[in-house]
């Protein structure tokens, strides 16, 4: 009697990976559709910003301008975290061009919780005061449509940014809160 059972659970078990070889797997198809196609990685999304910087009174452009994008997340105890960082100098026209991939190609300008800036610093010559501007995620374009895990490129063109030279007092007065 216990070999009959034991027979038939190995014929049970023999037909049910079967059908679990036949129909199992048929089941997981990738998010398009399609068949047994393998995918690696994280989903992710490219995120572009540009503009040009010149000087408030000459409308003249700005070499050398450091250009920082911050984006930033306040999670659920309400502590705010950095989520990327990029930057770069502005060229001898004035133009910067920031590219930047955001892991898990988040749709992240659809959130309250997320922020950026872009923050514009003279580091080089000090000439020019310091500016930070506040993004809005909202008014991106999408420049490069989405694929099977890449969720697409998101271009931004910031108006021109125009920089107020620094008097004498100002760098004085820095230059002795330093000391």
């Amino acid at each position: 009697m216990e070999k009959m059972k034991q027979l038939f659970l190995r014929k049970c078990n023999a037909i049910l990976i079967a059908l679990l070889g036949v129909f199992g797997f048929s089941g997981c198809d990738n998010e398009n559709g399609g068949g047994a196609e393998l995918m690696y990685g994280t989903p992710h999304a490219t995120f572009i910003i540009k503009g040009a910087v010149e000087n408030i009174e000459n409308d003249q452009p700005i070499e050398g301008i450091q250009v920082k994008i911050i984006g930033t997340f306040i999670d659920a105890d309400d502590n705010e975290r950095i989520i990327f960082k990029t930057k770069g100098v502005t060229d001898e026209d004035g133009h910067f061009k920031l590219r930047k991939s955001s892991g898990n190609g988040l749709p992240i300008f659809v959130s309250d919780r997320v922020s950026g800036s872009a923050h514009f610093s003279d580091i080089e010559n000090e000439q020019f005061e310091d500016k930070t501007l506040k993004l809005d995620f909202e008014d991106f374009e999408q420049t490069r449509p989405a694929g099977s895990w890449f969720r697409g490129e998101f271009t931004k063109t910031l108006p021109v940014v125009q920089l107020t030279p620094r008097t004498d007092e100002d760098y004085e007065e820095e230059n002795e809160a330093i000391d």
